[in-house]
């Protein structure tokens, strides 16, 4: 004798696995959608980048550019920077000992004023 098979059985799964399978649906399509989409953006970037690519080529050999004067100006640039920076920490290094060198002072003051007179010597 055989029992009667239901739809769910012939699928091959039961209603416990088809709970879960309508819960994360939703999530993988979302997902799916999402990859297809960063694939469609990557093929249109490349197409873009090919572009570039092509343009400047072409940009190169029809006009030659001397970057030497650029790249020397680039450099003084860099160098100046790095004096600013080099500069900015010295002052700031000084600053800070300053800054520690007032509240030391300030601290021993306020010491002073806050701490106990002492007693006068007897006679």
């Amino acid at each position: 004798m055989s029992s009667p098979s239901t739809p769910s059985d012939k699928r091959g799964g039961s209603d416990m696995s088809d709970g879960i399978m309508s819960v994360f649906e939703p999530a993988i399509r979302t997902l799916d959608d999402q990859v297809q989409a960063t694939r469609d953006s990557q093929i249109l970037l490349s197409s873009r980048i090919q572009e570039v690519a092509d343009y400047l080529h072409d940009l190169t050999n029809t006009q030659p550019v001397d970057l030497d004067p650029y790249t020397r100006k680039l450099d003084d640039s860099k160098r100046r920077v790095a004096n600013v920076v080099k500069t900015l920490e010295s002052l700031q290094d000084r600053l800070g000992k300053l800054q520690r060198d007032i509240a030391r002072e300030a601290y021993q003051k306020k010491q002073t004023i806050t701490s106990i007179p002492p007693a006068p010597p007897l006679r």
